[in-house]
Protein backbone atom coordinates (compact mmCIF):
# COMPACT_ATOMS: atom_id res chain seq x y z
CA UNK A 1 0.00 0.00 0.00
CA UNK A 2 1.46 3.22 -1.24
CA UNK A 3 4.71 2.14 -2.51
CA UNK A 4 4.19 3.35 -6.19
CA UNK A 5 3.14 6.89 -4.74
CA UNK A 6 6.29 6.83 -2.71
CA UNK A 7 8.76 6.04 -5.53
CA UNK A 8 6.77 8.68 -7.84
CA UNK A 9 6.98 11.25 -5.03
CA UNK A 10 10.57 10.58 -4.37
CA UNK A 11 12.20 10.56 -7.75
CA UNK A 12 13.30 13.75 -9.57
CA UNK A 13 13.88 12.00 -12.98
CA UNK A 14 10.49 9.48 -14.00
CA UNK A 15 12.12 8.55 -17.20
CA UNK A 16 14.88 6.52 -14.94
CA UNK A 17 12.26 5.10 -12.93
CA UNK A 18 11.51 1.24 -13.26
CA UNK A 19 8.08 1.99 -11.60
CA UNK A 20 7.12 5.13 -14.07
CA UNK A 21 5.08 3.00 -16.27
CA UNK A 22 2.61 2.09 -13.17
CA UNK A 23 2.83 5.50 -12.25
CA UNK A 24 1.79 7.00 -15.33
CA UNK A 25 -1.25 4.53 -15.84
CA UNK A 26 -2.55 5.99 -12.67
CA UNK A 27 -2.49 9.51 -13.23
CA UNK A 28 -5.36 10.11 -15.75
CA UNK A 29 -8.86 9.09 -15.97
CA UNK A 30 -10.73 9.99 -19.16
CA UNK A 31 -14.15 9.43 -20.24
CA UNK A 32 -12.64 6.11 -22.42
CA UNK A 33 -10.21 5.19 -19.79
CA UNK A 34 -10.39 3.58 -16.41
CA UNK A 35 -8.09 4.70 -14.07
CA UNK A 36 -6.61 2.26 -12.59
CA UNK A 37 -6.20 1.49 -8.44
CA UNK A 38 -2.61 1.07 -7.15
CA UNK A 39 -2.85 -2.84 -6.70
CA UNK A 40 -3.93 -2.75 -10.01
CA UNK A 41 -1.03 -0.72 -11.57
CA UNK A 42 1.42 -2.48 -9.15
CA UNK A 43 -0.25 -5.41 -10.95
CA UNK A 44 1.15 -4.83 -14.42
CA UNK A 45 4.16 -3.71 -13.30
CA UNK A 46 4.82 -7.36 -11.53
CA UNK A 47 3.80 -8.61 -14.36
CA UNK A 48 6.79 -7.36 -16.80
CA UNK A 49 9.12 -8.33 -13.89
CA UNK A 50 7.82 -12.04 -14.52
CA UNK A 51 6.97 -12.15 -18.62
CA UNK A 52 10.66 -10.83 -19.08
CA UNK A 53 12.11 -13.46 -17.28
CA UNK A 54 11.80 -15.81 -20.20
CA UNK A 55 12.90 -12.88 -22.90
CA UNK A 56 15.98 -12.64 -20.83
CA UNK A 57 17.17 -15.52 -20.75
CA UNK A 58 16.88 -16.63 -23.99
CA UNK A 59 18.03 -13.66 -25.76
CA UNK A 60 21.33 -13.66 -23.42
CA UNK A 61 21.87 -17.33 -23.97
CA UNK A 62 21.43 -16.83 -27.97
CA UNK A 63 23.57 -13.65 -27.72
CA UNK A 64 26.43 -15.60 -26.05
CA UNK A 65 25.94 -18.26 -28.55
CA UNK A 66 26.56 -15.81 -31.47
CA UNK A 67 29.50 -14.07 -29.68
CA UNK A 68 31.13 -17.63 -29.10
CA UNK A 69 30.86 -17.88 -33.58
CA UNK A 70 32.24 -14.76 -33.75
CA UNK A 71 35.39 -13.78 -31.97
CA UNK A 72 36.20 -10.66 -33.60
CA UNK A 73 32.53 -9.40 -32.75
CA UNK A 74 33.11 -11.00 -29.32
CA UNK A 75 36.89 -9.07 -29.14
CA UNK A 76 35.12 -5.39 -30.27
CA UNK A 77 32.58 -5.67 -27.53
CA UNK A 78 35.26 -6.24 -25.02
CA UNK A 79 37.25 -3.55 -25.95
CA UNK A 80 34.23 -1.07 -25.66
CA UNK A 81 33.55 -2.74 -22.04
CA UNK A 82 37.17 -2.26 -20.94
CA UNK A 83 37.47 1.39 -22.20
CA UNK A 84 34.00 1.52 -20.45
CA UNK A 85 35.15 0.63 -17.30
CA UNK A 86 39.11 2.84 -17.47
CA UNK A 87 36.81 6.11 -17.86
CA UNK A 88 33.95 5.35 -15.52
CA UNK A 89 35.15 2.80 -12.66
CA UNK A 90 34.63 -1.04 -12.04
CA UNK A 91 31.52 -0.26 -11.44
CA UNK A 92 29.52 1.80 -14.38
CA UNK A 93 25.76 2.68 -13.55
CA UNK A 94 23.22 1.44 -15.30
CA UNK A 95 23.15 4.73 -17.21
CA UNK A 96 26.16 4.35 -19.18
CA UNK A 97 26.29 0.86 -20.05
CA UNK A 98 22.85 1.23 -21.62
CA UNK A 99 24.64 3.89 -23.83
CA UNK A 100 27.05 1.80 -24.62
CA UNK A 101 26.96 1.91 -28.72
CA UNK A 102 27.90 -1.24 -30.04
CA UNK A 103 26.89 -3.52 -27.25
CA UNK A 104 23.25 -1.60 -28.35
CA UNK A 105 24.17 -3.06 -31.57
CA UNK A 106 24.86 -6.71 -29.82
CA UNK A 107 21.56 -6.82 -28.30
CA UNK A 108 19.43 -5.52 -31.46
CA UNK A 109 21.29 -7.76 -33.62
CA UNK A 110 20.71 -10.70 -31.60
CA UNK A 111 16.68 -9.67 -31.31
CA UNK A 112 17.00 -9.74 -34.68
CA UNK A 113 17.54 -12.91 -35.52
CA UNK A 114 15.84 -14.83 -32.54
CA UNK A 115 12.96 -11.92 -32.09
CA UNK A 116 11.06 -12.77 -28.89
CA UNK A 117 7.86 -13.06 -30.35
CA UNK A 118 7.63 -14.68 -33.77
CA UNK A 119 4.44 -12.70 -34.49
CA UNK A 120 1.83 -9.93 -33.00
CA UNK A 121 -1.76 -10.17 -33.06
CA UNK A 122 -3.32 -7.25 -33.14
CA UNK A 123 -7.71 -7.06 -33.20
CA UNK A 124 -9.33 -4.03 -34.56
CA UNK A 125 -12.14 -2.45 -32.57
CA UNK A 126 -13.70 -0.57 -35.19
CA UNK A 127 -13.83 -1.14 -39.04
CA UNK A 128 -10.34 0.49 -40.44
CA UNK A 129 -8.72 0.68 -44.16
CA UNK A 130 -5.00 0.12 -44.52
CA UNK A 131 -4.06 3.68 -46.16
CA UNK A 132 -4.65 4.06 -49.92
CA UNK A 133 -4.67 0.56 -50.56
CA UNK A 134 -8.55 0.37 -50.00
CA UNK A 135 -8.26 -2.87 -48.09
CA UNK A 136 -11.19 -2.99 -45.46
CA UNK A 137 -10.55 -4.34 -42.12
CA UNK A 138 -14.05 -5.21 -40.01
CA UNK A 139 -14.32 -4.47 -36.51
CA UNK A 140 -13.56 -7.75 -34.61
CA UNK A 141 -10.84 -8.86 -37.89
CA UNK A 142 -7.35 -9.85 -36.20
CA UNK A 143 -4.29 -8.80 -38.31
CA UNK A 144 -1.23 -10.68 -37.89
CA UNK A 145 1.87 -8.91 -38.05
CA UNK A 146 5.03 -11.79 -39.27
CA UNK A 147 8.13 -10.49 -36.88
CA UNK A 148 10.01 -13.66 -37.27
CA UNK A 149 9.46 -13.99 -41.33
CA UNK A 150 10.10 -9.68 -41.51
CA UNK A 151 13.52 -10.15 -39.83
CA UNK A 152 14.72 -12.52 -42.21
CA UNK A 153 14.19 -11.17 -45.48
CA UNK A 154 16.70 -10.62 -47.62
CA UNK A 155 14.82 -7.90 -49.12
CA UNK A 156 14.72 -5.72 -45.77
CA UNK A 157 18.16 -7.62 -43.42
CA UNK A 158 20.78 -8.74 -46.66
CA UNK A 159 22.35 -11.79 -45.28
CA UNK A 160 19.79 -12.42 -42.69
CA UNK A 161 21.24 -15.64 -41.62
CA UNK A 162 24.61 -14.01 -40.29
CA UNK A 163 24.84 -11.93 -37.14
CA UNK A 164 26.67 -8.25 -38.29
CA UNK A 165 25.78 -5.60 -35.14
CA UNK A 166 26.76 -3.18 -37.51
CA UNK A 167 23.62 -3.08 -39.29
CA UNK A 168 22.55 -1.05 -36.18
CA UNK A 169 25.45 1.12 -36.17
CA UNK A 170 24.55 4.70 -36.27
CA UNK A 171 25.90 5.03 -39.58
CA UNK A 172 23.22 2.46 -40.72
CA UNK A 173 20.29 1.96 -38.73
CA UNK A 174 18.81 4.62 -40.97
CA UNK A 175 18.70 2.45 -43.75
CA UNK A 176 16.51 0.25 -41.93
CA UNK A 177 12.87 0.36 -43.09
CA UNK A 178 10.56 1.50 -40.54
CA UNK A 179 8.25 -1.50 -39.11
CA UNK A 180 10.52 -4.24 -40.58
CA UNK A 181 12.44 -4.64 -37.28
CA UNK A 182 9.64 -5.06 -34.43
CA UNK A 183 10.99 -7.17 -31.29
CA UNK A 184 8.64 -5.79 -28.91
CA UNK A 185 6.07 -4.48 -31.64
CA UNK A 186 5.50 -0.49 -32.14
CA UNK A 187 3.25 2.49 -31.07
CA UNK A 188 1.05 2.77 -28.35
CA UNK A 189 0.33 -0.84 -27.73
CA UNK A 190 3.73 -2.55 -28.22
CA UNK A 191 4.99 -4.10 -25.20
CA UNK A 192 5.34 -2.69 -21.80
CA UNK A 193 8.74 -4.44 -20.39
CA UNK A 194 10.96 -3.69 -23.59
CA UNK A 195 13.10 -1.13 -21.57
CA UNK A 196 13.11 -3.31 -18.59
CA UNK A 197 13.91 -6.39 -20.98
CA UNK A 198 17.12 -4.52 -22.64
CA UNK A 199 18.51 -2.95 -19.41
CA UNK A 200 19.08 -6.06 -18.23
CA UNK A 201 20.02 -8.04 -21.37
CA UNK A 202 22.52 -5.27 -21.72
CA UNK A 203 24.05 -5.63 -18.27
CA UNK A 204 23.91 -9.19 -17.93
CA UNK A 205 26.34 -9.35 -21.16
CA UNK A 206 28.40 -5.86 -20.06
CA UNK A 207 29.69 -8.04 -16.81
CA UNK A 208 29.42 -11.48 -18.67
CA UNK A 209 32.24 -10.25 -21.00
CA UNK A 210 34.04 -8.14 -18.94
CA UNK A 211 35.55 -11.53 -16.96
CA UNK A 212 35.17 -14.12 -19.51
CA UNK A 213 35.07 -15.07 -22.68
CA UNK A 214 32.45 -17.47 -24.52
CA UNK A 215 33.96 -20.13 -26.92
CA UNK A 216 32.50 -22.63 -29.53
CA UNK A 217 33.62 -26.74 -28.53
CA UNK A 218 32.62 -29.84 -30.23
CA UNK A 219 29.69 -29.74 -28.56
CA UNK A 220 28.45 -26.65 -29.79
CA UNK A 221 25.11 -27.07 -32.48
CA UNK A 222 25.35 -25.33 -35.56
CA UNK A 223 23.01 -24.05 -36.33
CA UNK A 224 21.18 -24.19 -32.89
CA UNK A 225 17.49 -25.67 -33.46
CA UNK A 226 14.65 -23.16 -32.55
CA UNK A 227 11.38 -24.20 -31.06
CA UNK A 228 8.20 -22.36 -29.54
CA UNK A 229 8.47 -21.76 -25.74
CA UNK A 230 6.05 -20.53 -23.27
CA UNK A 231 6.01 -16.90 -24.46
CA UNK A 232 7.70 -17.18 -27.72
CA UNK A 233 10.88 -18.78 -29.53
CA UNK A 234 13.61 -20.23 -27.93
CA UNK A 235 16.25 -22.34 -28.27
CA UNK A 236 17.16 -25.68 -27.82
CA UNK A 237 20.07 -26.37 -25.28
CA UNK A 238 23.26 -24.27 -26.21
CA UNK A 239 26.54 -25.72 -24.83
CA UNK A 240 29.34 -23.76 -25.29
CA UNK A 241 32.78 -23.31 -23.74
CA UNK A 242 33.42 -20.81 -20.71
CA UNK A 243 36.82 -19.63 -19.58
CA UNK A 244 38.65 -16.53 -18.17
CA UNK A 245 39.29 -13.28 -20.14
CA UNK A 246 43.51 -14.33 -21.06
CA UNK A 247 44.55 -10.76 -18.85
CA UNK A 248 43.38 -12.40 -16.28
CA UNK A 249 44.84 -15.97 -15.59
CA UNK A 250 47.32 -16.35 -12.77
CA UNK A 251 50.30 -17.61 -14.59
CA UNK A 252 50.31 -19.51 -17.95
CA UNK A 253 47.78 -22.06 -17.65
CA UNK A 254 44.41 -20.85 -16.63
CA UNK A 255 41.52 -23.40 -16.11
CA UNK A 256 39.29 -23.62 -19.24
CA UNK A 257 35.55 -24.74 -18.26
CA UNK A 258 32.99 -25.69 -19.92
CA UNK A 259 29.47 -24.79 -19.24
CA UNK A 260 26.29 -26.23 -20.43
CA UNK A 261 23.76 -22.94 -21.03
CA UNK A 262 20.07 -23.73 -21.19
CA UNK A 263 16.80 -21.92 -22.39
CA UNK A 264 13.99 -24.04 -19.89
CA UNK A 265 11.25 -23.47 -22.52
CA UNK A 266 9.87 -26.85 -22.65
Amino acid sequence: EGCLASAEDSTEEPENEIFDVGCDTKLSSTKNNKRLSELEATAQCVIFFLSGQEAVSTTITFAAYHLALNPVIQEKLQKEVEECIAANGSEPSLDVISKLKYLHCVVSETLRILPIASRLERCGYEDYVLGDTGIKLPKGCTVYIPVYALHHDPEFFPDPESFKPERFSEENVGSIRPYTYLPFGAGPRNCIGNRFVILTIKLCLFHSVRSVEFTRTSKTKVPLSIKRGHGGLCTEDVTLGIQKRRDQRLGNGGLEKCAQLTSENS
